[in-house]
């Protein structure tokens, strides 16, 4: 099987498939929250995600993915060209962000928070769930309130 990885430009894994009906297999590492962009080198015409609660993908163009870590885990992307071969058959893991992130443990309860610039709540799978709901209730009504001008 041939296959070559790209280079990491900008934050973006580029994998890029080698001749006509290879297939590349590999590991996309994806933090968690963050895109990786892979380019392959034949049209897709169908995709799969084996778990869309860990990964999603978005379709730029025909050979353009952008892959969203969405939880911690690991899955699979499987693509595939017009006549069915395989495009891309790769294994995603979704990691913990990098850098300034910090997880602070009350008893069996834990609360993380993104300290890159100054320290705020982020939303972690795995916090307590009480402080999880209210963090993403506010972050919903700010997002609502952006897309309906702030009205109901």
């Amino acid at each position: 099987m041939n296959f070559r990885k790209g280079r990491l430009l900008a934050s973006a894994v580029t994998v890029a498939v080698l001749g006509s009906g290879s297939a590349f297999a590999d590991n996309l590492s994806v933090g968690l929250d963050q895109t990786r962009t892979v380019h392959v080198d034949q049209q897709i015409a169908t995709l799969s995600i084996g778990n869309p609660a860990i990964a999603d993908v978005n379709v730029r163009d025909g050979k353009t993915l952008f892959v969203l870590g969405k939880s911690f885990g690991r899955t699979n992307v499987l693509a595939l060209d017009n006549k069915g071969q395989t495009v891309l058959d790769v294994t995603v893991l979704v990691t913990s962000a990098q850098g300034g992130a910090v997880t602070v443990y009350r008893g069996t309860k834990q609360s993380s928070y993104d300290c890159a610039t100054n320290c705020q709540r982020a939303l972690v799978p795995g916090d307590d769930s009480e402080q999880f709901d209210k963090l993403q209730g506010q972050i919903s009504t700010k997002v609502k309130m952006g897309t309906t001008g702030g009205t109901n």
